[in-house]
């Protein structure tokens, strides 16, 4: 495949980085293919080549084997990977990582039975001012989750210090 050859094309001219970025975006359609050995593989693979001092790479590989993870039902597991991910994104100061990654955290705390603590990490989430969906999760995604975990059909449990309409 051309993802292949791209993968090859990078090892031989020794792109480490550009090579750990594909490898994680290969990884990204094996797992929607359903593939998760290969994808795994190829996540491992590109946090070996993608090292901590590119903390959004490396941010971006965790959360996909927190999603991994809990597409194999391995919900502690998902969630320590949200937790370096939410590491990673706090040092590299993005706030629409951090979002992702607290979003991840609900989401394996959801997973796992914790409803508690999902809507709490939704919450957090919605109100950290992460307004881009990433890899096609955002905010909207997240009001929504928080709706439904606390009852809320109005939409108004999202924002807890939302200004009163007088």
């Amino acid at each position: 495949t051309e993802a292949r050859a791209a993968v090859a094309t990078f090892r031989r001219l020794g792109e480490r980085w550009i090579l750990g970025a594909t490898l994680g975006e290969l990884g990204r359609v094996h797992q929607t293919l359903g593939n998760l050995d290969e994808a795994e593989a190829c996540y491992v693979e590109s946090l070996e080549l993608v090292s901590d001092a590119d903390y959004h790479g490396s941010h971006f590989v965790y959360s996909e084997l927190g999603r991994l993870a809990s597409d194999r039902g391995e919900h502690r597991l998902a969630a320590d990977y949200h937790a370096e991910a939410l590491r990673l994104a706090e040092m590299d100061g993005n706030v629409d990582c951090v979002a992702s990654a607290v979003a991840g955290l609900a989401h394996a705390a959801e997973a796992k039975g914790d409803t508690e603590l999902a809507i709490r990490h939704y919450r957090d989430a919605v109100d950290s001012g992460g307004t881009v969906p990433l890899w096609k999760h955002g905010p909207e995604e997240w009001r929504h989750a928080l709706d439904r975990l606390t009852g809320d059909v109005s939409g108004s449990s999202a924002r807890t210090d939302a200004p009163s309409v007088d």
